[in-house]
């Protein structure tokens, strides 16, 4: 059992085991290759010009905004909560 350290901190999880936030970092990144991946092969050939300029400037801003969103929460000492990714992320730790 890991005891906590001197200046009251929790214990740091094993080597080699991700915490609940670097699951969630891990998952955007996973879905942003999807994303690429189904873009590459499905929506390339349909979509092009504007349609495809707002279509990447949407996932970047989405991205942006996830990113954003979880480092004030870390910041202020908080879980992110992004309801999809995390939802993903539970089912990965149970």
């Amino acid at each position: 059992m890991a005891r906590p350290d001197p200046a009251g901190r929790p214990p740091r999880p094993p080597a080699g085991v991700l915490s609940e936030r670097g699951r969630l970092g891990l998952l955007l990144v996973v879905i942003l290759t999807l994303v690429t991946l189904v873009y590459n092969f499905v929506l390339a050939p349909l979509v092009q010009g504007f349609l495809q300029e707002v279509l990447f400037n949407t996932v970047f801003l989405a991205v942006l905004a996830a990113v954003g969103y979880g480092m004030v929460q870390s910041a202020r000492g908080r879980y992110p909560e992004i309801p999809v990714i995390a939802e993903a992320s539970y089912l990965q730790i149970r």
